[in-house]
């Protein structure tokens, strides 16, 4: 069984980034509550609740102050506002009818299931600490509505993989079946690479869009953001700094980053690696989103 929290369901981020430290910013764009795009609710008692954490298979709910996993454990997904501005990298993937693994280059989704039994195994990875992480597979089929498989990975380690093997019983036999990866974070739909990159930009535009909708004027702030790596080129134990100069379009994409200044290249590389990555909500001025240059430092601490 899970270990109990104390009083609040946990929001899935570990904050404070131990190995690099780079500005208040990040921090309140991670820590904001923001809805997912899906989201998992399970029957409980009657009502759906939603689920917030996972221990394999057992769905929790946190309501009145305490965990439930007494449930009947009927699960269902229901779309909401935004993503949490996060993507996991999914690697190694596959889905299929036995443990060889099947190119992502070609349909490697779409299978023929005939035995009742699903195999799916794949390396899942955070750019941040991660607490209450699970997994929905959902299974779709030709003429069927999508079946639902659960598995709760509890925490992931930053940039540190996180191997997933499934093998599971089809409760009827589903044919063109296709696999659609769901990553939750605390309850919350996170952006993971098994999505296709056109809808993760479109998803970023609307959370983008939604948020300049509510500004008359303001700065730029980021919305997916994440710390860059040490680089393995720097000397262990060494601490570092990088300055990184940048533009943020009216989409909140970052355009021509630079390194403005670095105590060694390897920071600069690393740094710049990580900000072509994010997405801000961009300056407003009079309603309107505009083009703006910003600059922000980054600094590196050596692992410990």
């Amino acid at each position: 069984m899970p270990t109990q929290h104390e009083s609040t369901p946990a929001r899935g981020v570990t904050l404070g980034f131990p190995r690099i430290l780079f500005g208040a910013l990040l921090l309140l764009a991670i820590h904001a509550p923001l809805a997912a795009q899906s989201v998992l609710y399970v029957q409980n008692g009657g009502k759906f609740s939603q689920v917030i954490r996972a221990d394999g298979a057992v769905p929790y709910v946190y309501e009145d102050g305490k965990w439930s996993a007494d449930m009947d454990k009927a699960c269902l997904l229901k779309p909401a506002a935004d993503y949490l501005p996060l993507v996991v990298t999914v690697k190694n993937r596959y889905f299929g009818k036995g443990r060889k693994a099947i190119s992502e280059d070609g349909p490697a989704d779409v299978i023929e299931l005939k035995t009742g039994r699903f195999v799916f195994n794949a390396d899942f990875e955070s750019p941040v600490a991660l607490d209450d992480v699970f997994l929905v597979l959902e299974l779709k089929g030709k003429d069927e509505d999508g079946t639902l498989y659960l598995w709760g990975l509890g925490h992931l380690a930053a940039h540190t993989d996180r191997s997933v093997s499934l093998d599971r019983t089809v409760d009827r036999l589903l044919t063109g079946l296709h696999c659609v990866v769901h990553v939750f974070v605390g309850g919350q739909e996170a952006l993971n690479t098994t999505m296709p990159e056109a809808r993760r930009e479109a998803a970023l535009d609307r959370m983008v869009a939604s948020r300049v909708e509510a500004l008359k004027d303001g700065a730029i702030r980021p919305l997916l953001a994440f710390p860059p790596e040490y680089p393995a080129a720097v000397t262990s134990g060494v601490k570092g700094q990088a300055v990184v100069t940048f533009r943020v379009d009216p989409r909140g994409r970052v355009l021509e980053p630079t390194v403005a200044s670095a105590t060694d290249p390897a920071f600069g590389v690393a740094a710049v690696d990580a900000i072509r990555q994010w997405r801000f909500v961009p300056r407003v001025s009079g309603g309107v989103p505009v083009e703006s240059m910003a600059q922000l430092p980054f600094i590196f601490d050596p692992p410990s």
